[in-house]
């Protein structure tokens, strides 16, 4: 498990005022990547995105989720 919702102990670059209501707030946490390598996997993923679009990209409720490979 990577996020239990109360902590960022399996993050690398993650600040830890970064989680709130057992969510992580990227604006907060700056940009994180997972400690460990992981091959194949299925990806679960919730988000809410808010009612009304309030200004810059930020601000839109979806900051994305990236794949790295190396090669």
């Amino acid at each position: 498990m990577l996020f239990d919702g109360r902590n960022l102990d399996q993050w690398i670059g993650a600040k830890p005022g970064g989680i709130e209501d057992g969510a992580i707030n990227i604006r907060k946490t700056g940009e994180i990547r997972t400690k460990r390598d992981f091959g194949d996997c299925q990806l679960h993923v919730e988000w809410a995105t808010p009612a009304k679009d309030d200004g810059g990209p930020m601000n839109w409720g979806n900051s994305g989720i990236l794949f790295f490979t190396e090669v």
